[in-house]
C-alpha cells in the first residue's frame, strides 16, 4: 500500500466512495427500469452517460494520485520537480474539463427526469426547458473558458513559459462555480414547488420533497469548493481540498438524477392505477395526483392536443365518466369517485 500525504489519501478515498455509491445507484436505476420493462429514456442516457465521464475523472485522478504518493499528489510547491508540477497542472486542467462535461449531463439528465414528471403542467415545463437551455449555455461558455484561459493552449501547464498570457488562475473556476451553485439552486427550488401541488397526503409530500432536497448536498458541496477555490493565493496553494469537493460534487449530482427515479422502490403504487406505463416516473406523480380540476385537464389537452386519446379519457375518467377503450376500463380514482 503506498504512503500517501493527507491531501492525497483524502482524495484517493473520495474518488472510490463516491464512484462506487454512484454506481450502485445507476444500478439500481436499471434495476427498475428492467423492473417496470421500459426502455431507457432520455434521462437514462444523460445519467449513464454522466457515470461513464466520471468513471474516466476517477480513472486520471487516481493515475496521477498513484504516481507521486509521497511527496505530494496536489501541492506544486516551488520546490517541486518541472515534471511533478506540469503533472499536476494537466492534471487540473483536464479534470476541469472533465467535470464541466460530466456535471452538464448529470443536471440535464435531473431535468429530462423533472419534465417527464410534471409533463401534465405546461408552466413547469417551460421553466424546465429554460433550465436546460441555461445549463447547455452555461456548459458552451466555461468549457472554451477553461480551454482557452492561456495563449498557447499548453502555456496552461507549462510552468517555464514566460511568454505565455493567461487569466488569472483561479478567476474562472471561481466565475464558473458561482454560476453552478445559482443554477443548483433553481434546480433544487423547481420541483418542490410543483410537489405542493400534487394531490397527495401530506407525508408522502415530505417524502418526495425529500427526495429532491438530496440535491441540497450537491449545493452544499459546491458551496465548500467555493469556499475552499477563494482562500487560493496563487499557483502553488494545495488543491486537495477543492479536488475532493469537486468529485464529491459530481458523484452526488449523478445520485441525485437517480432519487427521481427510484422512487418507485419507496412507495407502493395505487391499486387503481393502471400497470401500463410509459415511464418509471409515473407511479407517484401521473396517475391521480395532479391537482388540477378534470374537466381543466381535459379542456388543455384538446386545446394542445398533447397527450393523446389515452391521456383525454384519463382526464374525463377523472371527471366521473366511464371510460373503455377497448376491452380495458379506466375508473375514476376515489377522489373523483366521492364527488361524483
Amino acid at each position: 500500500m503506498p504512503r500517501f500525504t493527507p491531501g492525497g489519501e483524502l482524495n484517493f478515498i473520495g474518488c472510490l466512495v463516491m464512484l462506487g455509491t454512484s454506481s450502485l445507484f445507476v444500478g439500481l436505476r436499471s434495476y427498475v427500469q428492467i423492473r417496470s420493462k421500459q426502455c431507457g429514456s432520455g434521462a437514462d442516457w444523460f445519467c449513464f452517460s454522466s457515470l461513464v465521464i466520471f468513471t474516466a475523472y476517477c480513472a486520471y485522478l487516481l493515475t496521477h494520485i498513484l504516481a507521486v504518493p509521497v511527496k505530494g499528489a496536489f501541492a506544486a510547491t516551488p520546490s517541486a520537480s518541472p515534471e511533478k508540477a506540469e503533472s499536476l497542472m494537466k492534471v487540473t486542467f483536464a479534470c476541469s474539463i472533465i467535470f464541466i462535461n460530466g456535471i452538464t449531463l448529470a443536471k440535464l439528465s435531473i431535468l429530462a427526469g423533472y419534465k417527464a414528471t410534471f409533463a401534465i403542467q405546461r408552466q413547469y415545463r417551460h421553466i424546465i426547458m429554460g433550465l436546460a437551455a441555461l445549463c447547455v449555455a452555461w456548459w458552451g461558455c466555461f468549457i472554451l473558458v477553461t480551454i482557452f484561459q492561456c495563449n498557447p493552449v499548453q502555456a496552461m501547464w507549462d510552468i517555464s513559459d514566460d511568454r505565455k498570457r493567461c487569466l488569472p488562475v483561479w478567476k474562472p473556476l471561481l466565475a464558473a462555480e458561482i454560476s453552478n451553485l445559482i443554477i443548483d439552486i433553481m434546480i433544487l427550488i423547481t420541483p418542490i414547488l410543483a410537489t405542493w401541488r400534487l394531490n397527495l397526503p401530506a407525508y408522502k409530500k415530505w417524502a418526495v420533497a425529500g427526495i429532491f432536497l438530496g440535491g441540497g448536498l450537491v449545493c452544499a458541496s459546491s458551496i465548500l469548493r467555493l469556499v475552499s477555490l477563494a482562500r487560493f493565493g496563487n499557483e502553488f496553494d494545495d488543491r486537495s481540498k477543492v479536488m475532493f469537493y469537486l468529485t464529491v460534487q459530481f458523484g452526488l449530482a449523478i445520485i441525485c438524477g437517480c432519487l427521481l427515479p427510484l422512487h418507485g422502490l419507496f412507495f407502493r403504487r395505487n391499486k387503481g392505477a393502471s400497470k401500463s406505463r410509459t415511464s418509471v416516473y409515473d407511479a407517484t406523480f401521473r396517475e391521480d395526483h395532479v391537482s388540477i380540476p378534470a374537466y381543466k385537464l381535459a379542456g388543455q389537452l384538446k386545446k394542445s392536443k398533447r397527450g393523446g386519446s389515452r391521456m383525454l379519457s384519463l382526464a374525463r375518467s377523472w371527471a366521473g365518466h366511464d371510460v373503455r377503450q377497448g376491452e380495458e376500463s379506466i375508473t375514476p380514482p376515489p377522489a373523483a369517485r366521492t364527488n361524483r
